[in-house]
């Protein structure tokens, strides 16, 4: 018998293997500015403006999400958004994810426009993750198992204080590089041409969609990436309606390097959806959200 429920996690191996992934890194700009004019002590009046923002952007994200495709993480002004592929069976679902992120970053930015703040970026990087050891450890878990009525089962804690997250390393954004990446690349910043309040796609990004499309069976002729005038045309063309699966218009290469990372980005100039004819519809990241509701201010 395990002493506590957190020695039975450490021993249970994980099978160490890797699962494709897209993650997205969005942040607000100009985020540390009262903090560092505060020399990192804001008043009153101040803390009320950062916490709207931050609940803003929280509330746009919720209503805006895929939930059975997807896991999230909030820290302080970022949001991170991970595509899970163990539930992908067609690549429709990535299109809708897709258009789940824009929408939520074409909404911040409406907001964050209409009350004055800079807005924000979002960054979209492909790569894998390695799954390593065990989720969480939570207060129950450190509970010795002979102080137990039933060794095997539960303490008498109240079930909030059992449920309690001590330790959190969620299998969705462990050793997750598509991560890493995505948040090198924003902080690299304007510095390395990745300005202003715009959605950036890493070049892993589309190699992760065309791996995708082949292991999902998709013909590679219906893959299609040219050159074009304001860039890069990428778009995975359905063959029954010769609409697209998904589809992007992108800026021209942009090359990155630096110590950690050298690599391609390209702004996002337009997305393609899959439920949408491409010779009528298209999305503008840039342009204001229409459908933008909050709930009333703090």
């Amino acid at each position: 018998m395990f002493y506590t429920n957190l020695d039975k996690k450490i021993s249970e191996i994980q099978e160490v293997h890797t699962i494709p992934t897209i993650c997205s890194w969005s942040d607000l700009l100009g985020f540390a500015e009262p903090y560092v004019k505060s020399n990192w002590e804001p008043c009153e009046t101040e803390y009320r403006k950062i916490a709207e923002r931050l609940r803003s952007m929280q509330i746009i994200c919720a209503r805006n999400l895929v939930a059975m495709e997807e896991n999230v993480i909030v820290s302080n002004d970022a949001i991170m958004r991970n595509l899970n592929f163990e539930n992908i069976n067609h690549i429709e679902l990535i299109s809708r994810w897709f258009r789940s992120l824009i929408y939520f970053h074409m909404a911040v930015n409406t907001w964050e426009k209409r009350h004055g703040y800079p807005g924000m970026r979002t960054v979209v990087a492909g790569g894998e993750r390695l799954l390593h050891s065990f989720d969480d450890a939570r207060f129950e878990d450190f509970i010795f198992n002979y102080t137990k009525k039933d060794p095997e089962g539960e303490s008498s804690l109240p079930q909030e204080m059992r449920d309690r997250i001590v330790m959190y390393s969620p299998a969705a954004f462990q050793m997750n590089t598509g991560f890493s990446k995505s948040y090198i690349l924003d902080g690299l910043g304007s510095k390395y041409g990745l300005e202003g309040t715009n959605i950036y796609i890493d070049q892993s990004v589309l190699k992760c969609l065309k791996h995708t499309a082949y292991f999902l069976r998709i013909e590679q002729s219906q893959i299609i990436q040219k050159e074009t005038d304001m860039g890069i045309h990428f778009s995975i063309v359905n063959p029954e309606n010769h609409w697209f699966h998904m589809g992007f218009e992108l800026g021209k290469p942009l090359q990155v390097s630096s110590k950690r990372l050298s690599t391609t980005v390209y702004k996002l100039l337009y997305f393609y959806p899959w439920d949408e004819d491409p010779k009528d519809f298209r999305i503008d990241p840039a342009a204001d959200f229409p459908y933008l509701t909050i709930p009333v201010s703090i």
